[in-house]
Formats: C-alpha cells, sequence, structure tokens
C-alpha cells in the first residue's frame, strides 16, 4: 500500500510555520520510511535521530505509543494555550470598551456642565444670586 502523506503539504506548513505536532512526527516518520532523512539536506536526519532515540518513532519509521502520546499531549497544549488566548483577547476588548464608555460618560457629564453656552449650572444647595 502507497504511502499517502502528503510531504508537498508538511513541508509547506513546516516552512510557513503551522505544521501541528502530529504532521511534524508524521513527516519525520515518512522521511526515515523512505530513507529521505538521511539524504536531505539540513536538519531532518539528525531530528529523525533524536526521535528514534527518544522513543517517538521507530527505526522503520513507525510512530510509536510515546509517539501518539505526545502528539495527543501537545495537542491538547495548543488547544488550552489557544483557548487562553482568546479569552485574554475577549477581556482585553472588554477592558478598552469599558474605558470607552467612562470616557464618553466624562465627556458627556462635561457638556452638560458647560450647558450650551458654557455656562455652569449651580450645584444643588449652592445659593443664586
Amino acid at each position: 500500500m502507497p504511502d499517502r502523506f502528503d510531504v508537498v503539504q508538511a513541508f509547506t506548513d513546516l516552512d510557513e510555520g503551522t505544521i501541528t505536532p502530529r504532521t511534524y512526527l508524521e513527516l519525520h516518520a515518512h522521511m526515515i520510511r523512505d530513507g529521505s532523512a538521511w539524504s536531505v539536506p539540513g536538519r531532518f536526519g539528525s531530528t529523525a535521530a533524536g526521535l528514534i532515540e527518544g522513543g517517538y518513532i521507530t527505526s522503520a519509521g513507525e510512530i510509536t505509543q510515546k509517539g501518539r502520546d505526545a502528539v495527543i499531549d501537545a495537542e491538547e497544549g495548543q488547544d488550552a494555550e489557544k483557548a487562553r488566548e482568546e479569552a485574554l483577547a475577549k477581556s482585553q476588548e472588554a477592558q478598552e470598551d469599558t474605558a470607552q464608555e467612562q470616557r464618553e460618560l466624562w465627556e458627556a457629564r462635561d457638556d452638560l456642565r458647560g450647558g450650551p453656552f458654557g455656562i455652569v449650572p449651580p450645584e444643588v444647595g449652592d445659593e443664586i444670586e
């Protein structure tokens, strides 16, 4: 059965910095299986060797249980980080909205105090002359 892994897309994702932990591991497993990990220039050979030594991929290019578990942990970590980032962004938006509302209220109060002709109305309890 031919290996249907999309190497071109994996390299594109790697180059663009959007590669997922799963695709990263699958890319190196594929390169170990077809032998290109050892002939492609760059860091692929040393990374593949490190993944084999670390027990994430076998020397035959099969992803181990440890590799699958690492991918799941990494993806869950990314999901948690993404959720934190989204919550922080919403919190910052809410703070900005509140600050804008506060500024608008202060401006409205200042407009009311000055009145249409710049006359400051007396405060309650002030004597009128």
